[in-house]
């Protein structure tokens, strides 16, 4: 799966969409895995709140937009289990990155909005 994170495009070996109560309140989150090809430090630049205001999925089905997933959970380095061990086969990991984004709720994208319309108004009264 093609990620694409304000012009930045990342290859995804998964992406799953959940729901977790985070900073107060019941969020949808998108968790990303990649491949150890990454570094934290590029992931860390694509994750940030400017850039992920609108994060693009694309795959064989489709293309698909969210927005507003502004807040990083987590970023993590781990082990991931990718085949279960079984009575003949021990269990099979391999390290992925994992960014796991919250979206930010109505309120506080009304209350952001309200806060851009009060520094206009200031501005405007201020005569700047």
């Amino acid at each position: 799966m093609t990620v694409n994170i304000n012009g930045t495009e990342l290859t995804a070996i998964t992406v799953g969409g959940s729901s977790m109560h985070y900073q107060g309140a019941q969020r949808n989150t998108l968790t990303f895995q990649f491949a150890d090809t990454y570094t934290f430090e590029q992931l860390d630049t694509a994750f940030t709140p400017l850039n992920t205001a609108r994060i693009t999925l694309t795959d064989d089905d489709g293309t698909y937009l969210h927005d507003n997933y502004t807040m990083r959970v987590s970023m993590a380095y781990a082990p991931y289990c990718v085949s279960e061990e079984t009575d003949t086969e021990p269990a099979v990991f391999e390290n992925r990155y994992t960014v796991v984004m919250a979206q930010k709720t109505y309120s506080e994208l009304q209350i952001e909005s309200l806060q851009d319309t009060v520094d206009i108004l200031v501005l405007e009264s201020l005569g700047v």
